[in-house]
């Protein structure tokens, strides 16, 4: 028989309900965090906006330095510390105070603040690197070289070396304004300067013209000629003038024209339209004031144009004798040709005499057939041949087409030359590189970063332990109700 063995079961009772004790029911928890959620992501989105305004608000009024901006000069008298005019260029002028006050018209701040803001105003050169490498060499090439022409050394040194950039900065705090408003004030002292520029220096040279001083009806018919003559001449010079200084082939909006549409009409109304009132008079011994007193005048004008011919043909030999003995002077540094007669600028004065030359050939030009054109006078005013009344009311007909047609053509070139300037030069005189900026907190910078989570993490504990507290009252409350149930049911 097998073993006995002996099972006993020992009953446990539980001890008897702690009413201390504090239950926790994990449903109870999920349900208030189903019930705040919405709550909570409300707060949460509240909370985001404000620190994102914060922020904002911080980031135009914290200061971490001053508004700047880059200008630069791009006419090329610039890169030699001259003005367009021939004068020392003042970059500091952009503090004068005609150019701030205009500035705080423009934006309407109060006039009284205009001190504060020119003595925080500072302008600063920057020197380019091309600029700043030739001088290094040309420093080296003087202490290491006693071979080199010293003087042209010297020259190159002095010529091309000043900047052609500024960086403007201005200290908005300490002028009392807010970063976004430096900002702005920066850019309209900047505009204001660049129109200030433009009205001093006024690039846009007004054409003169004769015919705007004089009455031609007043003088005899060669004389009228020879005032209608020079109008278009200097016309012609100066649509040249424009044309060279023109490297974008423009087009005026207002007369449809270029400058060479100009040149052409310039060339048309010479050659043609002028040349036939020319022969008409010529030929027919036009005069207002009698063929002897018209004589004595032309002659005693072939007498002044001969001595001016005399100085120019003076001056022109001059000229041509300084070019030929001209000589280009390179540079030899360590056996290499650094050509810095070409690199740096040191041909203007070469090109200023080809200039001259050239200039000189042209009024040499104008005078001799200015003389031609009162000696073939002469001599048809000899012939005795008196005009007749007809003649007379030819030649007037003539001259009235022609100063119809000079006029219109003076008003197209005025227009084209306003529109050019106003639009394509005037942008390369001073250009804004780089417009006014600061320096402010970035919304993604670490201590806002840092703001935003710890906000919101604070939030989301917030969030958090409002249901677990609300979840375990809830589940003690219920746990309550469950023991006084069964004390209830027991006593009655």
């Amino acid at each position: 028989m097998d073993d006995e063995r002996n099972i006993q079961l020992t009953v446990v009772h539980p001890p008897e309900e702690d009413g201390n004790e504090v239950r926790i029911d994990l449903s109870l928890i999920f349900g208030y965090l189903k019930r705040f959620f919405v709550l909570w992501l409300a707060v949460a989105v509240a909370l985001g906006s404000f620190v994102l305004a914060v922020s904002s608000w911080r980031k135009n009024v914290t200061y971490i330095g001053d508004a700047m901006a880059l200008i630069t000069y791009t006419f090329d008298e610039a890169a030699k510390g001259l003005a367009p005019d021939g004068t020392p260029l003042d970059p500091a002028k952009i503090q004068s105070p005609n150019v701030v006050e205009e500035a705080l018209n423009t934006l309407q701040v109060d006039l009284g603040q205009i001190d504060k803001v020119r003595t925080n105003l500072k302008v600063e050169a920057v020197m380019a690197d091309e600029s700043y490498d030739r001088m290094t060499l040309y420093n080296n090439m003087l202490a290491k070289s006693t071979s080199v022409n010293m003087d042209l050394i010297r020259s190159l040194l002095s010529t091309e070396s000043n900047a052609t950039r500024y960086i403007v900065s201005f200290d908005y705090l300490r002028a009392g304004f807010s970063r976004q408003e430096g900002i702005d004030l920066l850019n309209a002292i900047l505009d204001s300067y660049r129109q200030d520029f433009e009205v001093t220096y006024n690039y846009n040279v007004a054409l003169g013209s004769s015919l705007e001083v004089v009455d031609y009806t007043e003088y005899d018919y060669a004389e009228t000629i020879t005032i209608f003559t020079n109008t278009l001449d200097d016309m012609e010079t100066y649509l040249n003038d424009l044309k060279d200084s023109d490297t974008a082939g423009f087009r005026s909006s207002v007369t449809g024209s270029t400058f060479d549409d100009l040149l052409l009409r310039v060339s048309t109304l010479r050659d043609i339209d002028l040349d036939q009132a020319a022969a008409y008079i010529t030929g027919n011994a036009v005069t207002r004031n009698g063929a002897e007193r018209e004589i004595a005048h032309y002659e005693w004008l072939i007498q002044e144009l001969t001595r001016q011919k005399a100085v120019q043909d003076a001056r022109l030999a001059s000229l041509t004798d300084s070019i030929a003995a001209y000589e280009k002077d390179p540079v030899i540094y360590n056996g290499e040709d650094v050509a810095a007669a070409d690199q740096d600028g040191t041909t203007d004065y070469y090109d200023q005499l080809i200039a001259d030359k050239l200039s000189t050939q042209n009024q040499i030009s104008r005078n001799m057939r200015t003389i031609r054109f009162y000696q073939n006078e002469i001599e048809i005013l000899k012939t005795d041949r008196p005009a007749t009344q007809q003649a007379k009311d030819r030649a007037d007909e003539f001259l009235g087409e022609v100063n119809e047609k000079v006029n219109l053509l003076l008003n197209d070139v005025k227009r084209t030359a306003d529109d050019y300037y106003s639009k394509a030069a005037f942008s390369k005189t001073v250009q804004v590189l780089v417009p006014a900026m600061a320096e402010s907190p970035s919304l993604t910078s670490g201590d806002m970063k840092k703001n935003m989570i710890i906000a919101e993490g604070v939030l989301l504990v917030v969030y958090f332990g409002a249901a677990v507290i609300q979840g375990i009252r809830a589940s003690n409350r219920k746990a309550e109700k469950d023991l006084e149930q069964p004390q209830t049911a027991a006593e009655n």
